[in-house]
């Protein structure tokens, strides 16, 4: 049987339920977190910098397989709090694991990261990556594992020191690996601060301890962030900010005999527009439609939204219990 929807004419009666609660950080527990990184860092003779790099490689292993221990609870608490149904959540998740597997298999391969003798003019050079210090990662709400762990991952694996914001929202998934990176990482290494990041980050950035800052959201946010810190030139700094992503439709693919290719193109623009509600940062926002084609283009992408399921995260087509 279909599964019952909510719709406008028989909207659904829904319980409200609490899923969990995240501590808000005041500035002077924030600033014990930032001890905690330092002396996981100790200048470079810390615990986990000290580590080879097949070591760090073999504990990220070891985390990645706990984190794999608890996935379909990181699933469900992502379809709960943020709305995303279990495809895509599994998605992120597994993404994710992916995702490590392949910085690690890129530094096992790259000679690189091993480090070795190079020829730099006339000078020959013992040349090898070293870590920076302490890292200051903030991720995003919709995509709380997949985005975070991007940054998180390589700066661990260079033998870095994290510092993550835990976000607002999407924030209890990380929650749930607090326990997983104490479990195989040494004590300092993995560091979390979450609460109002008002409150909070200034208070880390104005000390000018923090050495990088990997940070995903919004432009005006980031320079707020980089000018709080005392030394901004010195600051290393990886941001990805906001765009306007755009599809642009030829006005051949409006020609007799183009039908086909008109309608994947269409069925492209819904899932590059609404995947997940539209909440990506590669979501199309912007659509170029040939002169005079605009409204045959919002009729047909209309009657297409129109045949949309409308339900809850945990639901599919054929029922309702997200199978």
């Amino acid at each position: 049987d279909a599964c019952v929807s909510p719709s406008i004419d028989s909207p659904a009666i829904l319980e409200q339920r609490v899923i969990g609660s995240i501590p808000q950080m005041s500035k002077e527990q924030t600033l014990r977190v930032l001890e905690d990184a330092k002396s996981g860092w100790n200048g470079g003779a810390g615990a986990w910098p000290q580590l080879s790099l097949s070591k760090r490689i073999e504990a990220t292993r070891n985390l990645m397989k706990e984190l794999k221990s608890i996935r379909e609870e990181i699933v469900v608490t992502l379809m709960w709090e943020i709305g995303k149904n279990r495809k895509d959540a599994e998605a992120e998740f597994d993404r994710t694991m992916e995702f490590a597997e392949k910085v690690i298999a890129t530094i096992e391969s790259d000679s690189d990261f091993s480090g070795g003798w190079q020829k730099v003019g006339s000078t020959n050079a013992f040349i090898r990556r070293a870590a920076i210090g302490i890292i200051l990662c903030l991720g995003p709400y919709n995509y709380p594992l997949n985005e975070t762990y991007a940054t998180l991952i390589p700066a661990l694996l260079m033998g870095n020191v994290v510092i993550m914001k835990v976000p607002t929202i999407g924030g209890l998934s990380h929650l749930l690996t607090m326990e997983a990176f104490a479990k195989t990482l040494p004590p300092g290494t993995m560091n979390f601060v979450s609460g109002r990041g008002r409150e909070t980050m200034p208070a880390l950035m104005e000390t000018g301890k923090v050495d990088g800052l990997a940070f995903i959201g919004g432009s005006s946010a980031a320079d707020k962030l980089i000018q709080q810190h005392p030394h901004p030139h010195r600051l290393k700094v990886f941001l990805q900010l906001e765009a306007k992503n755009m599809a642009v439709f030829l006005p051949k693919m409006f020609d007799a005999g183009y039908d086909a290719d008109l309608q994947a193109a269409l069925d492209q623009s819904i899932v590059g527009s609404l995947s997940y509600n539209g909440q990506r940062c590669t979501a199309l926002k912007l659509f170029f439609i040939p002169k005079g084609k605009g409204e045959t283009y919002a009729k047909k992408l209309a009657e297409k939204v129109e045949a949309m399921t409308v339900g809850l995260p945990w639901e599919s087509k054929s029922n309702g219990d997200g199978s």
